[in-house]
């Protein structure tokens, strides 16, 4: 009965999807392909090796975002290791993460012999049925807390195994779930295992309704590697700043950026530059009306050519520098000295401290890193994270930490630490795995 809602309550919404695709997609040459795999669930194209795979050897990983993809590689090579016959089908839902993972079958890092790779359908009932019947794979997969009803279903019904790996349960889904929990839990209880990521994580879950098994691993993103190209080409461009000091605000949401700019506008000097970086990299071009509104002199990152790590030093002597690309958030990183991690200080959740934390930079945020509270509790408790009110709080405390520099060097080591603590989930999930491959 429940599905039957869960199916009759999506149907209801299929035009307002069915529209939303129409308009996302007017320009694509592909789309039709796309449509066939969104809507029917018929595979974009086959894929050779699956031909002499058995169904039992099959492993679906299922990744919505782009960070979840790369979250999921370090653990693909783990059981790799553990089981060089397993062979696996990689789904992603949104277009970042399912290009990022094309690009890397493209260049050879991740091996075409033993992943298929493929968009996942909406979760409609026609579409999961045939798409799952048209692989048959052995285990499922899903990255975080992705709860795809038909989906699951699909899998229970055949007596498959079902995995959340690097599981969360923020005390904000806690809530909304507890008003649906009844739905929540008819689902949930359908999951063979729970990796999470913390304690709590673990006492959410239990408190929603599971009961089931449930192990804490850890956060899968602390084993994602620090792309040594572009951390290159981040301190190159920081020794071209030579003295500056340099403070990043990283994905920052809408709304946001006029804030921090009037704050940025109040403090700034020439020995200083602001990068900032917004969440979604097309509202860039509004960003720079923002700054340029409150005369600030500023640049994007597209009008930089860093091909040969060489940058020209007069481009650089701004203000602000916009970043208007996708996938180079190191870059940033490692050109900055310290980091604001946007959506903390509004209602949004925060973001995933954990990419500065590895390349050892201090990171600031508000008190709504609800979505990463268990790493933004220990980064503040061992002194590599502070909790600032306001966007003129960041600005003043990290100054006084450059003038402080034996402050900042402690800092620095403090949220390196932390990073080097949650590192090994990958290998704790595919040990769990494991036990279910034969």
């Amino acid at each position: 009965m429940i599905q039957f809602i869960y199916n009759l309550s999506i149907l209801i919404f299929f035009p307002i999807l069915f529209l939303r695709f129409l308009y996302k997609n007017k320009t694509l040459n592909n789309s039709f392909d796309e449509f066939k795999i969104r809507f029917l669930g018929i595979p974009i194209r086959e894929n050779i090796f699956l031909e002499n795979v058995n169904p039992k050897n099959l492993v679906w990983i299922h990744a919505v975002s782009l960070g979840e993809t790369y979250a999921a590689i370090p653990m693909i090579h783990e059981l790799e290791k553990k089981s060089p016959h397993v062979r696996f089908l990689l789904t992603s839902t949104t277009k970042s993460g399912y290009d990022a993972v094309e690009s890397l079958l493209k260049s050879g890092k991740l091996d075409k012999k033993k992943i298929c790779h493929q968009l996942c359908p909406y979760d409609f009932y026609w579409s999961m049925k045939y798409f799952v019947q048209s692989y048959s794979p052995s285990i499922l997969i899903l990255i975080e807390t992705e709860i795809w009803p038909n989906l699951i279903c699909c899998f229970y019904r055949e007596n498959k195994k079902i995995i959340l790996a690097s599981a969360r349960l923020s005390l904000k889904s806690l809530s909304r779930y507890k008003r649906t929990g009844w739905i929540f839990r008819f689902f949930l209880n359908k999951v063979s295992l729970v990796l999470a990521q913390s304690e709590l994580d673990r006492h959410n879950f239990k408190k929603v309704g599971l009961l089931g098994n449930i192990e804490v691993v850890g956060n899968l993103k602390f084993d994602l590697p620090v792309d040594q190209n572009l951390k290159d080409i981040g301190v190159s461009l920081r020794k071209y700043l030579d003295k500056r000091s340099v403070f990043l605000a990283l994905s920052t949401r809408k709304g946001e950026e006029k804030e921090i700019l009037a704050a940025w506008k109040k403090v700034y000097v020439p020995t200083s530059l602001l990068i900032l970086v917004p969440r979604h990299p097309e509202r860039s071009k509004s960003v720079l009306l923002i700054a340029q509104g409150l005369n600030l002199s500023c640049i994007l990152r597209s009008e930089l050519d860093l091909r040969g790590n060489k940058v020209k030093r007069g481009k650089l002597d701004r203000a602000v520098l916009i970043g208007d690309s996708l996938r180079e958030s190191q870059i940033y990183i490692a050109a900055s000295d310290i980091v604001l991690m946007g959506g903390s200080l509004k209602k949004l959740g925060g973001q995933n401290p954990i990419e500065a934390c590895a390349q050892s930079k201090p990171v600031f945020f508000g008190p709504h890193m609800f979505n990463f509270r268990v790493i933004a509790s220990e980064l503040v408790k061992k002194g590599g994270g502070f909790e600032i009110k306001s966007y003129e709080d960041w600005f003043d405390l990290g100054n006084k930490l450059f003038k402080k520099q034996c402050e900042l060097d402690k800092a620095v080591h403090a949220c390196y630490s932390v990073y080097r603590s949650g590192t090994g989930p990958s290998k704790k999930c595919a040990d769990h795995i494991s036990k279910f491959l034969k």
